[in-house]
C-alpha cells in the first residue's frame, strides 16, 4: 500500500488528496468504509473538517489478495449504490489481473499491471 500511495503522490503533487485507510462517509447507507486508496478532490482543509464523501472521490482503490470475492460482491456495489464515480480493484502481484471498474455504466475493463 505505501508504494501506491507514493506513486500516486509524487504524480499527482497537490491536484489530489492521496487518502490511505481512512473512511468514506456513506450517508445513506449509514457506513463509513475505509477503502486501501483514494484520490480525492483538493480540499484546503485536507478534510480534517469532515469525512470526504462520494462526490469528493476521483478514484477508489481496493486492494485484495484473500478478500477479491468480497470486494467484487459486496463493496463494490455498495460504492457504485453510494454515488463513487470510478473504483479500481487489483492486486499487489505484477503477474495478476487488475479490474477497472466504472460504477454507474457497470462496465469492468481488466489489464495487467506493470511491476512497481
Amino acid at each position: 500500500m505505501a508504494r501506491i500511495q507514493h506513486l500516486f503522490s509524487i504524480r499527482l503533487l497537490d491536484q489530489a488528496v492521496v487518502w490511505s485507510q481512512n473512511p468514506l462517509l456513506l450517508v445513506r447507507h449509514q457506513s463509513e468504509p475505509e477503502p486501501d486508496v483514494m484520490l480525492l478532490a483538493p480540499r484546503a482543509d485536507f478534510y480534517s473538517g469532515g469525512l470526504p464523501e462520494p462526490p469528493d472521490v476521483r478514484l477508489l482503490v481496493e486492494v485484495a489478495e484473500s478478500s477479491l470475492q468480497y470486494d467484487r460482491r459486496t463493496k463494490f456495489p455498495l460504492y457504485a449504490r453510494s454515488g463513487v464515480a470510478v473504483a479500481a480493484q487489483g492486486r499487489l502481484s505484477a503477474t495478476s489481473s487488475a479490474g477497472m471498474f466504472a460504477p454507474p455504466t457497470g462496465t469492468t475493463m481488466y489489464c495487467r499491471p506493470r511491476a512497481m
